[in-house]
């Protein structure tokens, strides 16, 4: 049986995740752009209504160039690499790194060290590179573990029932109380067995 999280623990977590100043930082594109548009704004407001100078419409038809440029090379590297470019700042440990180490291994290690939260991501990304493999999910590092299970009822997979319970125990370890002690990793690692026996 799952485990329900409180209302008010969901909305904690996500008050507390939405806080965090990673959150809030602008990428130099973003800051760029604003300064670009604050200033046609400042220049067309000081212009008469109907006459736009010459130098300022080039300007801005070579601006409004550049971003249809910059969009198809990012639409391109999407075709090319299938999926959006990762943005360099994003902490590592995820599944969809390449030439990582194999998670499962990788959760012992860190269990044999005391590291059961890291222990616990491990076994999170097992099991998504599992079902990945099995052709249950497709893997995108913007999905949620809500987003995971969504796929797998729209799949009629076997492991959801699995998948949903190990997902329970796995939010409220991490982002109910902020961390997993040995308990409760090896219960997860117990239900993480269970998928992969069970899946395929």
């Amino acid at each position: 049986m799952g485990v329900q999280i409180p209302e008010a623990v969901i909305a904690d977590t996500v008050a507390a995740v939405f806080r965090d100043p990673a959150y809030h930082r602008v990428a130099l594109l973003q800051r760029l752009g604003a300064w670009l548009l604050d200033g046609v704004r400042s220049i067309l407001a000081r212009l008469e209504p109907g006459r736009v100078p010459s130098p300022v419409f080039w300007i801005l038809v070579i601006a409004v160039l550049g971003v249809v440029v910059l969009v198809i090379v990012r639409a391109a590297l999407f075709l090319v690499v299938g999926s959006w470019p990762r943005r360099n700042g994003r902490k590592g440990g995820g599944p969809f790194e390449s030439g990582r180490p194999d998670p499962w291994n990788a959760a012992r290690m860190h269990a044999s060290r005391g590291e059961y939260t890291a222990a616990a991501h491990e076994l999170y990304a097992g099991i998504l590179a599992a079902l990945a493999g099995w052709g249950d999910v497709e893997l995108h590092e913007s999905k949620t573990a809500g987003d995971y299970r969504r796929d797998l009822t729209a799949r009629r997979s076997a492991v959801l029932a699995g998948f949903r319970e190990f997902a329970g125990h796995y939010e409220l370890a991490i982002y109910g109380l902020g961390s997993c002690d040995r308990e409760r990793f090896e219960r997860l690692q117990d239900l993480a067995h269970r998928i992969v026996e069970s899946g395929g």
